[in-house]
């Protein structure tokens, strides 16, 4: 279910050196997919995706994997991962999708050992690399804003 792998996502992204991700916004929301790739009952790898089916496009959010401490070889992380995307992009296809966005490739001078070998990843399955913008209007910027604001004076008078 999408919840589990949520939560499962925001674990490993802990456990990774990533920081905490706010998922309750994803929880709800109708056009997320969430995928998890599992051994033994064990997940291996979560990937997040936000879509929209009018545009027939689909865009990553989130990959991660579990982390060194529970005993997963580093290679089976690796193939597992790797092996979520091949569906995931199979999927895609043949539900309509026309476009598959891996969420972009940074390409700064200095880029982490981690984040050359995500883009590493990202490349080798091929596809075409094209500059995207990412734009809210500043109607929902201001919402989502207030929404944020809302939440923390709510949490705020729960507490004291």
């Amino acid at each position: 279910d999408k919840f589990c792998g949520l939560r499962t996502h925001n674990q490993y992204s802990i456990e990774n050196g990533l920081g905490a991700v706010s998922i309750s916004r994803y929880i709800n929301h109708p056009d997320i997919l969430v995928t998890v790739a599992s051994l033994d009952s064990v997940k291996i790898a979560v990937h997040g995706y936000i879509f929209s089916k009018d545009k027939k496009i689909i865009r990553l959010l989130f990959s991660s994997t579990i982390g060194p401490d529970h005993g997963v070889c580093r290679n089976t992380i690796g193939w597992a991962n790797k092996g979520l995307h091949w569906h995931d992009i199979k999927h895609s296809k043949a539900v309509g999708f026309s476009s598959y966005d891996l969420g972009g490739v940074p390409n700064d001078s200095d880029l982490s050992e981690k984040i050359i070998r995500i883009n590493r990843l990202k490349k080798s399955f091929g596809g075409e690399e094209s500059t995207n913008q990412n734009y809210i209007g500043y109607f929902a910027y201001a919402m989502q804003l207030m929404s944020q604001l809302g939440g923390r004076i709510r949490n705020f008078v729960l507490k004291g």
